[in-house]
């Protein structure tokens, strides 16, 4: 009985990889170098193996130089099939280009994502792109220097007291996790620029945790990741793909990894920063394509990605991981569930609105502007900004 299920299972699938084995090729790049890139190397090396009539060929790609690669091939009439490791700001890029090839809804499965997560990145109730794995923010701590999870702001500011070092970035993407830990937020529920009371909360626990000395705040993130890698911070709020980083450079039994320590909101969340899936308009082979997507996205590969140790977290809501056994991986799952994510239709306002957050901190970092007035100084900048670009746009039709 359990074989019949077996051959019907893999009979379903046919429709896809075709009941005559023809063969298909598929050329694929990714953005994952080594040695991160074994780990996509092998998960596709497995799907050939499965179906050997597939022979994809993989080129890496540095994430920097795929967005002017892919836009050299697709003038020609060529580039990859599946493109593996993209952000979100390409995604829009290529979207808005119209270089991608819509997921189509019939052979896409969306079951495993959480509904959140996947109409962030729709462009008109349309998906061009499939999240692959996360990163987000976490607690980490040294244990042979005494280092533990802490559950609030209160332990974090008594181990400084008790003479630990704590690093924390500063910069607005890196420190937007404080925004939510006092449930604030620098949007509205249509994304709309709009500061509140948490957001000027947040920048006067930053301003009153200057006078701690085992606090250092920096908007140099790699400064601060550094120190922590060489065993001179005690703590460091950082993003989980350093996590192998981690391992490498202190005893991996060494390195701890916790969520992030609460406010007023008992489960704050950084930033969720999501790799991204998508396949080439111009491809002759979208159904495999579209097919390997899946693959990639299902339990399996998405439970094979949480264990590989890269700091990379379950895109796929029904993978499980049991925390006696991946301790790690589990934090970063659990850390993920409190995630924000922007949806990708923020576009260029997105980065207007994180460029000056990171002045905004500055200045509060400096002593320049008061907490207090941090929040209507925000919203009266990004005012500003948004009349010069109407104004500019209205010139540009004129």
């Amino acid at each position: 009985m359990a074989l019949l299920f077996l051959l019907l299972a893999l009979g379903g699938c046919e429709t896809v990889r075709d009941e005559t084995k023809k063969a298909h090729r598929l050329l694929v790049w990714h953005s994952w170098p080594e040695p991160e890139s074994e780990l996509v190397e092998k998960l596709l090396k497995n799907y050939t193996e499965l179906f050997p009539n597939i022979h994809i060929v993989t080129e890496y790609v540095p994430l920097n130089d795929i967005q002017s690669r892919f836009n050299e091939q697709i003038q020609l009439g060529m580039g990859p099939d599946l493109m593996i490791g993209l952000d979100v700001q390409q995604l829009c890029y290529f979207v808005n280009k119209n270089y991608l090839h819509e997921l189509p809804t019939s052979d896409f499965d969306e079951s495993h994502f959480s509904r959140k997560t996947l109409n962030a990145f729709k462009t008109n109730g349309v998906l061009y792109g499939s999240p692959f794995t996360a990163t987000t923010h976490v607690l980490y701590f040294n244990k042979s220097q005494g280092g533990k999870s802490l559950a609030n702001l209160e332990s974090l500011i008594k181990e400084a007291a008790e003479d630990h070092r704590i690093g924390i970035p500063i910069d607005f993407t890196d420190a937007y996790w404080g925004i939510d830990a006092f449930n604030g937020s620098v949007f509205d529920k249509e994304y709309d620029m709009a500061t509140d009371e948490g957001f000027i909360a947040w920048m006067q626990w930053i301003q009153k945790s200057l006078e701690q000395k085992n606090i250092i705040f920096d908007s140099d993130y790699e400064v601060l990741r550094d120190l922590f890698a060489k065993g001179e911070l005690d703590y460091f709020i950082g993003k989980s793909r350093e996590l192998p980083l981690f391992h490498e450079k202190l005893k991996p039994e060494s390195v701890g990894v916790a969520t992030l320590p609460a406010g007023k909101n008992k489960s704050p969340g950084g930033l969720l920063e999501v790799e991204i899936l998508a396949i080439n308009r111009l491809s002759a082979e979208k159904d495999v394509a579209v097919d390997l997507v899946n693959y990639l996205t299902n339990k399996s590969s998405q439970r094979r990605l949480a264990n590989g140790g890269l700091g990379r977290i379950p895109v796929n809501d029904d993978v499980h991981l049991d925390p006696r056994l991946s301790p790690d991986a589990a934090s970063l799952k659990r850390q993920k569930r409190h995630a924000i994510t922007i949806p990708i239709t923020l576009g260029n306002n997105r980065k207007q609105i994180f460029t000056l957050g990171d002045e905004i901190n500055q200045q509060v970092l400096q002593g320049v502007l008061l907490a207090e007035d941090s929040a209507d100084e925000f919203q009266l900048r990004h005012a500003e900004l948004a009349e010069q670009s109407l104004n500019s746009e209205n010139e540009a039709t004129q």
